[in-house]
Order: C-alpha cells, then structure tokens, then sequence
C-alpha cells in the first residue's frame, strides 16, 4: 500500500521536474528577435491599454427583464454608451 502511494506521488511529481529542467535551459540567440522601434511602440500602446481599468456593471438588455447582463467597459467607453441613452 505504501509502496503504491510513493509510486503514485513521483508519477505526479515527475512533469514539474520535466518543466523545471526545460525551463533553465538558455534561449538561442538565433531565435531570438531584435526589438525594433515598432515592437516596442505595440508593446508601450498594450501596457497603456492594460493599464487602463475596467468597470463592470449589470445592464438590463431590455425592459421586461429584471435580469442585468454583466458588461465590462472603460470610464471613457461608459460614459460614451451613457451618451447615447
């Protein structure tokens, strides 16, 4: 019973050591890419946008309902869909 619990746990054990020695193995150079200045203008242009906080807020889709659907925007875009109300 014992020797099948031990069995059992390095079974499971065995792709974190996998992952971990596949991990440290250094990158090739070959593969890596340069960063050009249009990289890093989609990179800054994603972490502005990823900065950005999300509202999220309960709309009801039509009258009848009482049940909201869960609608997730931007301070700016909220206020342009309040807008057009």
């Amino acid at each position: 019973m014992k020797t099948g619990i031990l069995c059992a746990a390095i079974l499971m054990a065995a792709p974190l050591f996998a992952a971990t020695a596949f991990a440290s193995e250094p990158e090739n150079d070959e593969t890596a890419k340069p960063e050009t200045a249009e990289t890093a203008e989609v990179d800054a242009a994603k972490d502005a946008k990823a900065e950005e906080k999300r509202i999220c807020r309960r709309v009801r889709v039509d009258a009848s309902s009482r049940r909201g659907t869960k609608v997730c925007k931007t301070a700016d875009e909220w206020r342009e869909f309040n807008q057009r109300r």
